[in-house]
Protein backbone atom coordinates (compact mmCIF):
# COMPACT_ATOMS: atom_id res chain seq x y z
CA UNK A 1 0.00 0.00 0.00
CA UNK A 2 1.46 3.35 -1.01
CA UNK A 3 1.88 5.86 1.79
CA UNK A 4 0.02 9.14 1.46
CA UNK A 5 1.48 12.54 2.30
CA UNK A 6 0.27 13.99 5.62
CA UNK A 7 -1.94 16.57 3.88
CA UNK A 8 -3.85 13.84 2.01
CA UNK A 9 -5.27 12.39 5.24
CA UNK A 10 -8.53 13.61 6.71
CA UNK A 11 -8.45 14.66 10.42
CA UNK A 12 -9.66 11.27 11.70
CA UNK A 13 -6.99 9.45 9.68
CA UNK A 14 -4.30 11.83 11.00
CA UNK A 15 -5.51 11.22 14.55
CA UNK A 16 -5.25 7.47 14.02
CA UNK A 17 -1.82 7.76 12.41
CA UNK A 18 -0.46 9.94 15.23
CA UNK A 19 -1.98 7.92 18.08
CA UNK A 20 1.11 5.77 18.50
CA UNK A 21 3.64 8.57 17.97
CA UNK A 22 5.06 8.62 21.50
CA UNK A 23 5.24 4.84 21.63
CA UNK A 24 6.98 4.76 18.24
CA UNK A 25 9.56 7.33 19.40
CA UNK A 26 10.19 5.22 22.51
CA UNK A 27 10.60 2.19 20.26
CA UNK A 28 13.17 4.00 18.08
CA UNK A 29 15.13 5.15 21.14
CA UNK A 30 15.12 1.62 22.53
CA UNK A 31 16.38 0.21 19.22
CA UNK A 32 19.14 2.81 19.13
CA UNK A 33 20.43 1.93 22.60
CA UNK A 34 19.56 -1.79 22.56
CA UNK A 35 19.96 -3.12 19.00
CA UNK A 36 19.53 -6.74 20.09
CA UNK A 37 16.04 -8.18 19.77
CA UNK A 38 14.51 -8.45 23.24
CA UNK A 39 11.03 -8.87 24.74
CA UNK A 40 10.26 -5.13 24.47
CA UNK A 41 11.21 -5.03 20.80
CA UNK A 42 9.19 -8.15 20.04
CA UNK A 43 6.09 -6.90 21.87
CA UNK A 44 6.14 -3.50 20.17
CA UNK A 45 6.82 -5.01 16.78
CA UNK A 46 3.79 -7.27 17.17
CA UNK A 47 1.64 -4.35 18.38
CA UNK A 48 2.62 -2.19 15.40
CA UNK A 49 1.97 -5.08 13.00
CA UNK A 50 -1.50 -5.56 14.48
CA UNK A 51 -2.35 -1.84 14.33
CA UNK A 52 -1.31 -1.47 10.70
CA UNK A 53 -2.98 -4.75 9.70
CA UNK A 54 -6.27 -3.47 11.14
CA UNK A 55 -5.78 -0.11 9.45
CA UNK A 56 -5.05 -1.67 6.05
CA UNK A 57 -8.16 -3.85 6.37
CA UNK A 58 -10.29 -0.77 7.05
CA UNK A 59 -11.29 -1.86 10.56
CA UNK A 60 -9.24 0.68 12.46
CA UNK A 61 -9.48 1.45 15.31
CA UNK A 62 -9.87 -2.13 16.52
CA UNK A 63 -12.55 -3.20 18.98
CA UNK A 64 -11.73 -2.15 22.51
CA UNK A 65 -9.89 0.95 21.32
CA UNK A 66 -9.95 3.33 24.27
CA UNK A 67 -9.12 6.57 22.49
CA UNK A 68 -11.92 8.91 21.40
CA UNK A 69 -12.33 9.58 17.70
CA UNK A 70 -12.23 13.14 16.40
CA UNK A 71 -15.68 14.64 16.16
CA UNK A 72 -17.18 11.97 18.39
Amino acid sequence: MARKHWYEYDPAERDDANRLGVLFETFLDHLHFHPERDAFTTALSNAFDAEFTHRAAGVYPPAGHGYPRLGA
